[in-house]
């Protein structure tokens, strides 16, 4: 490829702001706080273990609107870099139903975060 945009680049990213503007009104409506880039969403939210069933049915209620979304703009999401992540306390981690997800367990000493370890659920 001769010509290209740098990934991350500012130049283009009013036209594509404004074409994903109305993505976000799927994401509050979900209660998903989120973040926008230029090629990338990002969808997270924090909850208590008791709380997983709950958290996984809200993200796929929001993943199947943004895929009709997409649709609509003749986007496509790209299901191999669609994940679900979840991070806390190994001990909490281990607790967590088996699932295609990936979990990263996290300590903290007087409310600093110190160490990521990626584990198996």
């Amino acid at each position: 490829m001769q010509f290209g945009v740098p990934q991350g680049s500012v130049g283009l990213l009013g036209p594509r702001v404004q074409y994903a503007e109305d993505v976000e009104d799927i994401f509050w409506r979900h209660g998903v706080h989120h973040h926008l880039f230029s090629d990338d969403m990002q969808g997270y939210c924090n909850g208590r273990l008791n709380d997983v069933p709950a958290i996984v049915s809200l993200f796929e209620s929001c993943i199947v609107d943004i895929c009709t979304w997409c649709r609509a703009k003749r986007l496509q999401l790209n299901a191999d870099r669609t994940e679900l992540l979840w991070f806390g306390p190994a001990s909490q981690l281990r607790q967590l139903p088996s699932q295609n997800s990936t979990s990263f367990a996290v300590s903290s000493s007087l409310g600093r975060t110190t160490d990521y370890a990626e584990t198996e659920v």
